[in-house]
C-alpha cells in the first residue's frame, strides 16, 4: 500500500474506508469478526503559514485601496475574524458582536475607526 499511496493522509483515509467495510460486513453477519486490527500511520501536523510583515505589504499595495477586497483583507487583518463571522457580526458602542455557532457564545472585538469603516463596506449589500 505504501508503494500506491505515498502519502500517509491518504493511506490513512484508504484504511479507514476499509475497516468501515469489514465492521459493516459484520454488522450484516457476512463475516463472524473483524479478522485483524487495521491502524492508522501517525501523521505529523504541519505548522500553518503566515505572510510575513513584507508579503503583506506587497499584497496590499497591489489591491486597489477602494476595492471590496481590500476592506475584506483589513477587516480580517484588524480582527483575526473569518468572512462567515464578519458577515454574521454587527457593530455596536465601539464594539463588533460576533456569535459564534460552535460554542453558542458570543464574543466582542474592539475596533478602531479605519476598521469599522472597511467592516461597514464587508457588511453592507
Amino acid at each position: 500500500m505504501k508503494n500506491e499511496y505515498p502519502n500517509k493522509v491518504t493511506r490513512n483515509i484508504r484504511l479507514r474506508s476499509i475497516r468501515a467495510f469489514l465492521y459493516w460486513l459484520k454488522e450484516l453477519d457476512y463475516i463472524e469478526d473483524v479478522p485483524f486490527k487495521i491502524k492508522q500511520e501517525k501523521v505529523n501536523k504541519k505548522m500553518p503559514k503566515y505572510f510575513n510583515s513584507h508579503e503583506l505589504k506587497q499584497i496590499l499595495t497591489s489591491i486597489d485601496q477602494n476595492s471590496i477586497l481590500y476592506s475584506w483583507i483589513i477587516a480580517n487583518l484588524n480582527t483575526g475574524l473569518r468572512i462567515g463571522e464578519i458577515r454574521n457580526s454587527y457593530y455596536k458602542d465601539g464594539f463588533l458582536h460576533v456569535y459564534e455557532e460552535k460554542t453558542d457564545s458570543q464574543k466582542e472585538i474592539a475596533i478602531d475607526s479605519f476598521t469599522f469603516e472597511h467592516f461597514k463596506r464587508c457588511i453592507e449589500p
